[in-house]
């Protein structure tokens, strides 16, 4: 029943990206045309403030061997996460304290949950859902709680959903994709019953997707070109790879709809300028923190062309008018040469970016950043750790998993900051049965 896990995917991926489904839909190689011979405007760089260092404090790890591998943060206090135990089984965990303790709330049975495969969403402190494979191929099994796991109801449902959020209890929308041959199909379901019933509803493509608009299955796209789509009840985008671009054209292209594929508008956003010949452009799903206003970043590298100056950017832009629109605010550079750095806004005006093995944040929309936390900080036992995950939910209060996880070993430690990163306490997660 599992299909080829293409369009849509968490955080996670961005760390396993050897994995086909964890793999971006736009990491195909373009080469990007010299500059033209005209003096060029210079690209907006972000500026850094360092922050004070803070020495490092000695952060014991979960009792029983478990490790904290991702986190779910909905407020101050409460929150989920995920954990891996020697035996590599993955447990979901609660907290209600800010992450100081953390209850198991796993569903009961044999029904195992993948990460790479299953999709979980997080409402609020009590409402979830996991989506699991069910007894047989043909089947999945979505599990909802909605006293914060303290019991589980479970539904079987007889379409196998890559994606689904809620917007309440009831409401919800969820998405289904496929690989055939050289295309990827998607189909686009709602819910009102909290997930007990799904019903499909149809997104037309863009005419301008012409080879794929108008198909009566579902959004067709692209699968060799390399093409992406993104989707929330307000916005629909469609991603393409540059290998689509006209010949001499610039930037990143996308077709945005903000009436559920209705009308289209095509767009295509300039590269920052000078860059020298020769490079590669990677972009990422947009991020919007209301209906409007939106943020979306894209990684520019020539590490594949070792006989040009080396670069490697992470540009982000910025819209205001849900996405019809977006404008160049500024550049970091990745020296790590993480692949997708993540960056992750929880207001118009705040934010925060991996940079390197370190953070930064930026409290003016993206012009400018400032370094927030250095990885030395993260050391459990003097040794610097770097950045794992990190996840906010205001300007002020955030968290960071510090550590790594390989094929046959895990560890990381947890830390928290009530000031925006300016200082970082280590935390010693206590596990409940």
């Amino acid at each position: 029943m599992k299909k080829t896990r293409l369009l849509f995917t968490g955080w996670i991926c961005s760390l396993l990206l050897t994995a086909l489904g964890c793999s971006n839909p736009l990491q195909r190689a373009t080469p990007i045309p010299p500059a033209p011979s005209e003096t060029p405007s210079p690209v907006p760089t972000a500026t850094f403030t360092p922050s004070p260092t803070v020495s490092p404090t000695p952060v014991p790890t979960l009792t029983g061997g478990l490790q904290l591998i991702e986190l779910h943060m909905l407020d101050e206090m409460v929150g989920w996460a995920w954990t891996s135990s020697p035996a590599r089984t993955t447990l979901l965990m609660h907290t209600d304290d800010g992450g100081n303790t953390w209850a198991d709330v796993t569903p009961p049975g044999s029904l195992h949950y993948d990460q790479e495969d299953d999709w979980a969403f997080f409402l609020d402190g009590r409402a979830a859902w996991l989506m699991i494979q069910g007894p047989s191929d043909d089947e999945s099994v979505l599990l909802r709680t909605q006293d914060a796991g303290e019991t589980w109801a479970s539904h079987s449902i007889e379409i196998d959903l890559d994606r689904f959020e809620f917007e309440d209890q009831n409401d919800g929308w969820g998405l289904s994709s496929e690989v055939q041959e050289d295309s990827w199909l998607v189909r686009f379901f709602r819910t009102d019953d909290g997930g007990q019933t799904w019903t499909s509803m149809a997104v037309p493509a863009p005419p301008s997707y012409s080879e794929y608009a108008g198909d009566p299955e579902g959004f067709r796209g692209c699968d060799s070109c390399g093409d992406a789509l993104y989707y929330d009840p307000a916005h629909v985008i469609l991603l393409y790879s540059d290998e689509t671009s006209t010949e001499g054209s610039l930037g990143v292209r996308l077709s945005v709809s903000l009436d559920q594929g209705v009308s289209w508008e095509d767009l295509e956003l300039s590269l920052p300028d000078p860059l020298p010949p020769g490079g590669q452009v990677f972009s990422q799903w947009p991020a919007f923190v209301d209906r409007v206003n939106g943020f979306l970043s894209v990684r520019i590298t020539n590490q594949a062309f070792p006989d040009e100056a080396a670069y490697d950017l992470l540009a982000i832009y910025v819209t205001t008018d849900g996405g019809w629109t977006w404008e160049l605010v500024s550049t970091i550079d990745n020296p790590t040469n993480e692949l997708l750095p993540k960056v992750e806004f929880v207001s118009t005006l705040d934010g925060f970016a991996r940079c390197g093995n370190d953070l930064c944040a930026t409290h003016d929309g993206a012009q400018t950043w400032r370094l927030v936390a250095v990885q030395a900080q993260f050391a459990p036992q003097g040794s610097g750790q770097p950045i794992f995950q990190f996840d906010f939910v205001s300007p002020q209060t955030g968290w960071v998993l510090a550590g790594s996880a390989g094929e046959t070993e895990i560890e990381t430690s947890l830390w928290m900051t009530n000031d925006g990163g300016l200082t970082w306490s280590g935390l010693a997660p206590a596990f409940i049965p």
